[in-house]
């Protein structure tokens, strides 16, 4: 995970707004003997104070059998509207900016030649920001996926 951009407009005046923008490298291990799709469907969002302020599609492609690949993923806060209000000026205080991100990774795997599985594969981060670096300062992340028969 990588900050790529911290704007918080005014620091270190007052500040009433700022933008992030994080580039997420999210690797994944195919243990399958078979080679795991990704398809479309696939999202990446950023939220803050729990409120989704950005969001990207997850690219699609391939994961070759008993491999691991790592997808970049870019994710800005949309729109014209930056990250705002009380909870902002309170991060700004505490000189940390905390976020979450969930990637979702939809795909399909195929076993012995024969079946076809349905793959959903998540990934959730909370991440704490420093103003002061303009850095990650650490995260948490827990994983899940789910295979239907």
């Amino acid at each position: 995970m990588q900050l790529l951009s911290l704007y918080p407009i005014g620091y270190p005046l007052p500040i009433s707004t700022a933008n992030l923008t994080l580039n997420l490298q999210v690797s994944i291990y195919n243990p399958n003997k078979g080679t795991f799709i990704v398809q479309d469907g696939g999202i990446a969002c950023l939220y803050y104070n729990g409120a989704q302020v950005g969001f990207t599609p997850v690219p699609t492609g391939f994961i070759p059998a008993e491999s691991f690949s790592t997808i970049s993923i870019p994710l800005t806060v949309q729109g014209s509207a930056p990250l705002q209000g009380l909870y902002l000026q309170a991060d700004i205080v505490d000189g940390i900016l905390q976020v979450s991100t969930t990637v979702t990774i939809v795909g399909k795997v195929t076993t012995l030649n024969l079946f076809t599985h349905h793959a959903d594969v998540v990934s959730k981060c909370n991440i704490n920001v420093s103003f002061n670096s303009r850095g990650i300062q650490s995260y948490t992340c827990q994983h899940s996926f789910s295979i239907d028969p």
